[in-house]
């Protein structure tokens, strides 16, 4: 399966945001240096990164074949939504990075990373449901042992996050409010 598989994939389940302007999507080596990009759960480096209208998938974790694959690129069209959605995305992914690195706090407690995550699993669940093999990587909130059947859901199918997030956003709301 390519890339506009994967895409039709997602989309057949409603697994993307609807997307104003098109996307193009090809492997190759992240742009390092942008912060808006994935951390890989197992190697920690960057699995792919978006910029607006662009999403770059590191080879190693390309293979939409599979249920990583195309989770993956799910995680990634979260932010082209993000980047479509919001007018001042950069600036505001900066501000929550910037306080996840000062706490050091794992990526997808921060908050614009938190829906791409989300979504990751419940793409990558989705695939596993349709026959697709798991690939080489588990996403990070599994693989961290955050996301547990059974939870009350905020992300659908039954699967959700636990409560690492309302911890973090609670330190993270009160550092805002200066307390």
């Amino acid at each position: 399966m390519g890339v506009h598989e994967a895409v039709a994939f997602l989309n057949s389940r409603g697994l993307i945001p609807p997307l104003e302007e098109s996307v193009q999507v090809r492997i190759g080596i992240p742009a390092y240096a942008r912060r808006t990009s994935t951390t890989c759960p197992l190697a920690l480096e960057r699995a792919a990164s978006s910029l607006p209208g662009n999403v770059t998938v590191h080879p190693k974790y390309s293979d939409m074949d599979t249920a990583a694959g195309i989770a993956l690129l799910a995680h990634e069209l979260v932010h082209q939504g993000q980047f479509e959605t919001m007018p001042d995305f950069d600036a505001e992914y900066e501000a929550e990075s910037r306080y996840v690195d000062e706490w050091g706090l794992p990526p997808y407690e921060n908050a614009l990373e938190r829906p791409a995550y989300e979504r990751e699993v419940e793409a990558y669940l989705a695939a596993l449901e349709a026959g697709y093999p798991p690939g080489e990587h588990t996403p990070l909130l599994i693989h961290d042992g955050v996301a547990a059947e059974g939870f009350v859901s905020g992300v659908g199918r039954g699967f959700a996050v636990g409560v690492g997030f309302g911890i973090a956003g609670l330190i993270f709301a009160l550092a805002k409010a200066g307390k």
